[in-house]
C-alpha cells in the first residue's frame, strides 16, 4: 500500500489502514511465535516422557532379572536341602 498524503480528507482512513496492516502483521508474527513455542514445548515433554519410559523399562528388566536370580537361588537351596535330606534318610 503506498501512502501519498494528497488529500487532507483521506489522511486518517489511510493511516488507520496503515495501522491495521501492521497489526495484522504483529498478530501474524506472534501466532507463528506461539506455534513455535507449542511445538517447541511438545518436543520437550516428549523427550522427558522417553526418558522416564526408558527408565522403566530398565527398571522392569532388572527386577525380572533379579525375580530370575532369587527363584534359581531358592530352587538350587531346596535341592541342597533335599540332598542333605537324602544323605540323612540313606
Amino acid at each position: 500500500m503506498n501512502i501519498s498524503i494528497q488529500n487532507p480528507e483521506t489522511q486518517p482512513v489511510q493511516l488507520i489502514e496503515l495501522e491495521i496492516k501492521y497489526l495484522r502483521q504483529t498478530i501474524n508474527v506472534l501466532r507463528d511465535e506461539l506455534e513455535k513455542s507449542k511445538i517447541n514445548e511438545e518436543e520437550k515433554v516428549q523427550a522427558v516422557k522417553k526418558t522416564y519410559n526408558d527408565e522403566i523399562n530398565q527398571l522392569k528388566e532388572t527386577v525380572n532379572n533379579l525375580r530370575n536370580n532369587l527363584e534359581q537361588a531358592r530352587i538350587g537351596e531346596e535341592e541342597r536341602v533335599q540332598q542333605a535330606v537324602s544323605k540323612v534318610n540313606d
